[in-house]
């Protein structure tokens, strides 16, 4: 076999292995970010199909609450930067930082609540169970961030 038709087979072959890849790739579902959390929850608490249903809705008030207090915050951000074109109204500023200081506060109390609701569907051992989910659960609400982040140019 000549050195020629062996490197177009080679190249055949090449081109094959990569688009089976992309198609695999691509046409995979990939999990929602929250989908392993919430899969650890239900491993690491063992929770029964009842208890399942019930987060579920749970996380779906929930996650309607986040996005309500996330508009709101936009919104606020937006007149907070407006005020760049002004020239400057420290009261107003000082009072659009308080108003986003306050939707930061609810967001918490909205998931500190959400998984005090979690916590009360649980049974005695389940409770015990979800001490150990407090780490994760803090990893997800404040991820740690790279010291040394890249610069842009």
């Amino acid at each position: 076999m000549s050195k020629e038709k062996l490197l177009w087979i080679f190249i055949i072959v090449l081109i094959l292995v990569n688009g089976a890849t992309l198609f695999f790739m691509l046409s995979g579902r990939r999990p929602a970010p929250g989908d392993k959390f919430d899969r650890t929850i239900t491993e690491v608490l063992q929770l029964n199909q009842g208890q399942i249903r019930q987060f579920n809705i749970m996380k779906k008030e929930h996650h309607q609450e986040m996005i309500r207090v996330d508009r709101e915050m936009r919104s606020t951000y937006e007149k907070y930067f407006y005020l760049l074109s002004d020239t400057g109204n420290i009261l107003k500023k000082d009072s659009l930082g308080n108003v986003l200081g306050n939707n930061q506060k609810e967001k918490i109390q909205i998931t500190y609540q959400h998984f005090n609701e979690l916590k009360n569907i649980c049974t005695s051992e389940q409770k015990e169970k979800f001490k150990e989910l407090i780490p994760l659960l803090m990893q997800v609400i404040d991820p740690k961030k790279n010291p040394f982040p890249s610069r842009r140019n």
